[in-house]
């Protein structure tokens, strides 16, 4: 059980790093954003909003969580700036990216 704990703390923290580094040229609502649909998407194994929602677990209900994500993702097309940055982040040296 502790090492499952200590497996799921590492992938949240790899995953918040390299969000924030592909992110950082957003505002930090739009990153917080790209932040939980990039763990949604990778902690449900699928794009479905509403299973991306149950997977971030959050306090409040799934419908209001989904209704959230839904609406930050339809204000604005930004997946040319992502790509860019994700562009530029893969770029970077091995030693430069920490």
């Amino acid at each position: 059980m502790y090492s499952e704990i200590k497996l799921i703390s590492k992938v949240k923290a790899q995953i918040t790093k390299f969000s924030h580094k592909v992110s950082r040229s957003f505002k930090k609502p739009k990153g917080k954003s790209i932040h939980q649909m990039i763990y949604g998407i990778q902690a449900a194994k699928d794009v479905n909003l509403s299973n991306i929602a149950r997977a971030l677990n959050e306090d409040i209900s799934l419908i209001k969580t989904e209704c959230r994500l839904s609406r930050q993702i339809s204000r604005e097309d930004f997946s040319e700036q992502l790509n860019e940055e994700i562009i530029k982040y893969g770029a970077l040296p091995a030693v430069r990216q920490e």
